[in-house]
């Protein structure tokens, strides 16, 4: 279980790290820094969505009492 939070870790650093020259090249073609930082967010929503799909489908389920927080955010 130990080495798995290392290779998380490692894992994140590798991906934010990477973060700045993508957007770098990305501001040159063009794309703002909104765009930008919505294509963030689009990519870490379908990560995370096909990631709990195929590993737990009941973290992906809401419960009926907290409908209304979720159309909140």
């Amino acid at each position: 279980m130990e080495q798995k939070g290392y290779g998380l870790a490692l894992l994140a650093g590798i991906t934010w790290g990477t973060l700045g020259i993508i957007s770098h090249f990305l501001g040159k073609t063009g794309v703002g820094p909104f765009e930008i930082a919505f294509l963030r967010l689009l990519f870490a929503f379908l990560f995370m969505f096909i990631f709990y799909l195929v590993t737990d489908r009941k973290k992906l389920k809401v419960a009926k009492k907290d409908i209304k927080h979720s159309f909140l955010i």
